[in-house]
């Protein structure tokens, strides 16, 4: 009788693929679905073993499922454990943060025919990003292989670019208006509402995040193969020079490793006046706005588009690295380092 009337009850799900959207849809279920009474249900779909390592999905308003996402990846008999989230009655909207991803399509596909309502979150500043050729002919493969060789149902006949995506989403959040045409949400909205989050990523950061003098954020550069050998040594190299410069001149520097990285690989870096952060799953927005007055690094994160103090400095190194990202790669309030002694002359 139980389940009779939960099939029957309204339900919210959420494929969540970043801990960054995980806290907008978790924001946003408060904000926008809460007072509606649906029955939220949060899908994490991990691509490595570092993604939500942290977090504690008791803290979850919803039940949650964890499943692999290994269709955009290079395993022959990819994990089929994600099917059971296709199995759910009544389902009023679904949310998604990533077209690309084949999981995220398939969900698509298969409850659009029921009627369901599709909201697109955007990961930070996707809309902003391009698909690069590469990008373009790994999907391709991949979407063949899922579909003629593990015979995959419900999937597109083409992966399209994130703006080529406006007749299959019936609102959206974002940092910006793309679709003139289909109701939005300014993402920022949704970061400025006062909620404690820091238990479901993981409890207390130990730390005064306030006593850094410096502030970098990594990016999962080594993790993935569209970097080539030169910009993943440059990326080394780089960080390693930043913190020589910053050990010399005695400034204190908090190391933000990337969730999608292991924390490991930075801890030599900690000493004195070195911290490495040792929860990865915190997303930098909680970090970011916790402190002000400060000078904050990363290659080209999009941590600063969403500072919203106002008062920090910004700064992107991805020149220092012989790469430049797909789309939009300059902003305002945002400078672009182009040498490693212009980044000295800024302290």
């Amino acid at each position: 009788m139980v389940n009779i009337l939960y099939n029957f009850m309204e339900k919210v799900l959420f494929f969540i693929n970043t801990e960054f959207v995980l806290m907008a849809s978790v924001i946003y279920y408060y904000e926008h679905l809460k007072p509606k009474r649906v029955i939220p249900i949060f899908i994490l779909l991990t691509s490595n073993a570092a993604r939500f390592k942290s977090v504690d999905t008791s803290c979850l308003p919803g039940d949650c499922h964890i499943y692999k996402n290994d269709l955009n990846h290079s395993v022959l008999f990819p994990d089929r454990e994600f099917l059971k989230a296709l199995n759910y009655q009544n389902v009023s909207e679904l949310i998604i943060q990533n077209f690309t991803f084949l999981i995220n399509d398939i969900a698509i596909n298969y409850y659009k025919r029921k009627g369901t309502k599709i909201t697109f979150i955007a990961d930070s500043i996707s809309v902003d990003r391009k698909l690069s050729a590469s990008a373009k002919a790994k999907n391709r493969f991949y979407l063949v292989l899922r579909k003629r060789f593990n015979g995959f149902k419900y999937l597109s006949k083409q992966i399209y670019s994130f703006t080529d995506h406006g007749n299959r989403i019936d609102r959206y959040i974002a940092h910006r208006k793309v679709w003139e045409n289909i109701p939005y949400i300014d993402i920022k909205t949704l970061f400025t509402k006062e909620y404690n989050l820091l238990p479901l990523f993981g409890g207390n950061l130990q730390t005064n995040l306030d006593a850094f003098d410096v502030y970098l954020f990594t990016q999962p550069i080594l993790e993935h193969r569209i970097f080539t050998d030169k910009t993943k040594e440059l990326y080394i190299q780089i960080i390693e020079e930043m913190v020589s410069f910053f050990k010399a001149k005695n400034l204190r520097l908090l190391i933000k490793v990337h969730p999608g990285e292991e924390i490991n690989k930075y801890q030599k870096y900690q000493c004195n006046t070195i911290t490495v952060l040792q929860n990865n799953s915190i997303p930098a927005e909680i970090i970011l706005n916790s402190v002000k007055h400060k000078k904050i690094f990363s290659f080209f994160s999009s941590i600063s588009l969403f500072d919203y103090s106002g008062a920090n400095e910004h700064f992107w190194l991805f020149k220092l690295i012989d790469y430049t990202p797909p789309g939009k790669n300059s902003y305002q309030g945002i400078t672009n380092i182009v040498t490693f002694k212009q980044l000295v002359q800024k302290f």
